[in-house]
């Protein structure tokens, strides 16, 4: 379950520490105040680590030769500039210019200069390419494997795999046209295929272009994209979605459905009850009262007695408020 929690803020911690160079100090506070996510630093650097998120990173000796050597063959046997991504993440050229592989940049070896000449093996991480064209859009072959693997995804095949061409066409070269995905009676939209599959790098890209946060969910044991957050404690997903406006009183499914704050409930999920009771979850009028009361229900059925005495907490804070 941590592994999980952690996947669902990678996407947002990527951003914050690489691409907007963040110190970890600063990263780690603002995850603290915005999303409740208080974890210790040996935590953040332990999965930092396993997603290979590295930054000021200093070329090894080995590293700055082979780039260097790559470099100079590429311009040398083919006139091609190069660039160089570390980890997925482009090097400075500024930075580049002073690695140590040019300080004796001057010398190459007879080897080195004979055409076709074996290049020695990557260092892992380590990319030398041709920088793209700026507006550049590519043509793609549909012979290619990944066009033949789609179209053996027939939808109707299973019910429940019935959008599963649409949702992965979204992670293809193509261009997703999102106003078509997931169209049709019963059917779960490519979102909600995401959000119950635990696939963060999906889920981010459907929500960047687009996806519709409110979807209504099919008729039996489905879910809106927010319950399904709340359901399987994706906290910072959960942020997400009520900051595009996801409805946090959506009505469940007509048949084995629940309510965001009957299914955080339901799973004991603290964090997420506080940030649904937090941001407007009903727990009175006709509605409220029948989710507030399911919600405790569900809570102190399976033993989640904290998750039952928190909403009890709040109900009294409404009463009392005269709300």
């Amino acid at each position: 379950m941590a592994d999980t929690i952690w996947e669902s803020y990678r996407p947002e911690l990527e951003r914050l520490y690489i691409h907007e160079g963040r110190k970890l100090s600063e990263v780690r506070e603002y995850m603290r105040t915005k999303y409740g996510f208080d974890e210790r630093k040996s935590q953040y650097e332990k999965y930092f680590k396993r997603w290979g998120l590295r930054k000021n990173h200093s070329l090894t000796s080995a590293e700055g030769k082979f780039i260097g050597r790559r470099i100079d063959k590429r311009k040398r046997e083919h006139q091609k500039e190069s660039e160089v991504n570390v980890d997925g993440v482009q090097y400075p050229p500024s930075k580049l210019k002073k690695s140590r592989y040019n300080k004796n940049k001057t010398f190459v070896s007879t080897v080195d200069n004979l055409p076709n000449a074996p290049s020695p093996s990557t260092p892992q991480g380590i990319v030398v390419c041709t920088p793209a064209t700026p507006g550049m859009r590519l043509i793609w072959n549909q012979s290619l494997p990944w066009f033949q693997f789609a179209k053996l995804l027939k939808p109707g095949q299973d019910p429940n795999l019935s959008s599963l061409p649409s949702a992965l066409a979204v992670t293809s070269p193509q261009s997703p046209d999102l106003d078509k995905l997931g169209k049709g009676e019963g059917r779960r939209t490519a979102l909600q295929h995401a959000m119950n599959n635990g696939n963060m790098d999906l889920i981010n890209l459907l929500l960047d272009h687009g996806a519709n946060v409110n979807s209504a969910p099919s008729e039996e044991g489905g879910a809106t994209a927010l319950q399904i957050a709340a359901i399987q404690g994706y906290l910072g997903i959960a942020r997400k979605l009520i900051d595009l406006d996801a409805d946090i009183n959506a009505a469940p499914a007509q048949f084995k459905g629940r309510t965001a704050l009957e299914g955080a409930a339901e799973h004991g999920r603290i964090d997420m009850l506080r940030l649904l009771l937090d941001e407007g979850a009903s727990l009175v009028g006709n509605y409220g009262e029948r989710q507030y009361r399911r919600a405790v229900e569900l809570a102190e059925k399976n033993g989640h007695m904290a998750a039952a005495k928190l909403l009890k907490s709040f109900k009294d804070k409404v009463e009392e408020s005269g709300i």
